[in-house]
């Protein structure tokens, strides 16, 4: 049988289909001898080259490279099998030390570039990158940071662009080489525009990582693992001519840090929609728990909730929107004014605000402040 499964596959521990299905022949007995160009190519790591010496041994199978015939039984074959699988796993791992460092290097320089974001070029027979000479792409990257600034919200400004049927440019490459094509923008297109360093000017290496897992029993790598910016390898402050400076690169990815909404108290999140004023940005000033918004006939409700033992809610107090502020005004305005416990409030008839106090005047037990 000819196993070549494994042709442009690492041998270095990952899922191989071919080594297994080699290690399952000499295991039934369908194999006598394994014949390969270099018996440490069979196996890049300890675990699987001693996992095929041991059934070889077994079942009585040899191993056949172009430098000799070796039987896993004896003890001198065994032992020059052993270290040829060390020297393999050792190779390896010098081969890929001395990448990872030249490429570190590299990039300290400024000099080691992969796929180019849109909007840039790679200056011929130059080791540096420039921005696109076509204005329209260049006006398009810029008003996707302008929109930000005014709507931010990397959602609305995709809804916005989607709306208004603007394409952006994308990357593509063909038969002709790199060139651009446009076309409407999915949300990850403006994402990946927000959160680049290269449109503030920086050159950035070392923004994503991997990591290794085991999956039954073998090893798989995940790439592609976001790291915080204190983590990145090198970073290399205005390299190039930028879109927007780092200062508005920063507050860009503040406010989207901010606008996440499964991270609770952590971060502000971003304006809601809705007619009621400040709509999820309202906090109570004790305790820091958001304002929640329920629309009735009437107008919104702004409400505090505090979770109960038995996994329920229980309203400690709530806004009407309704309401009559004490110079007669009405909707938000009566909200606004009950922030500072100047306008009337409803609140639970025995429940305690996190404060401490009761709320059995009708008015706001307890100061709000927004974030």
């Amino acid at each position: 049988m000819v196993v070549d499964d494994d042709l442009a596959i690492s041998g270095d521990g990952v899922k191989r289909p071919g080594f297994e299905r080699l290690l399952v022949a000499i295991c039934e007995g369908h194999a006598g001898a394994v014949l390969t160009i270099e018996a440490s190519r069979l196996a890049r790591n300890g675990r699987d080259w001693h996992t095929l010496l041991e059934f070889c041994g077994l079942v009585d199978c040899l191993i056949v490279d172009e430098d000799g015939v070796y039987d896993a039984r004896l003890p001198n074959d065994r032992l020059v099998l052993g270290m040829v699988g060390v020297m393999s796993e050792m190779e390896l791992s010098l081969f890929r030390q001395r990448v990872g460092e030249a490429r570190v290097l590299k990039a300290k320089r400024g000099e080691l570039f992969g796929t180019i974001a849109v909007g840039y070029r790679k200056v011929a027979h130059e080791d540096r990158i420039e921005k696109e000479p076509d204005q329209r792409v260049q006006q398009a990257i810029t008003l996707v940071f302008k929109k930000f600034a005014e709507l931010q919200s990397v959602r609305q400004v995709h809804r916005w662009l989607r709306q208004e049927g603007i394409a952006l440019p994308n990357t593509a490459y063909g038969p002709q080489g790199r060139h651009v094509v446009w076309k409407l923008p999915i949300y990850m297109a403006v994402y990946g525009i927000m959160t680049n360093p290269i449109y503030a000017g920086a050159y950035a290496y070392g923004r994503s990582t991997h990591r290794i897992r085991l999956e039954q029993g073998r090893k798989r790598i995940v790439r592609g693992v976001r790291q915080t910016q204190e983590n990145w390898s090198v970073l290399i402050l205005d390299h190039h001519e930028g879109y927007i400076s780092w200062t508005e690169y920063e507050r860009n990815i503040e406010v989207i840090a901010h606008n996440a909404g499964n991270k609770g108290l952590m971060v502000r999140r971003a304006v809601r929609r809705g007619a009621a004023l400040l709509s999820g940005l309202l906090r109570c000033g004790h305790c820091g728990r958001k304002m929640q918004v329920n629309y009735a006939k009437g107008g919104a409700s702004l409400l505090l909730y505090r979770r109960q033992p038995s996994g329920g809610r229980r309203a400690l107090y709530l806004i009407r929107g309704n309401a009559r502020g004490p110079s007669g005004e009405c909707g938000s305005a009566a909200i606004a004014s009950a922030i500072g416990c100047g306008g009337r409030a409803q609140g639970d008839r025995g429940a305690r605000c996190p404060g401490g106090r009761w709320s059995t005047t009708g008015r706001a037990c307890c100061p709000a402040s927004s974030l």
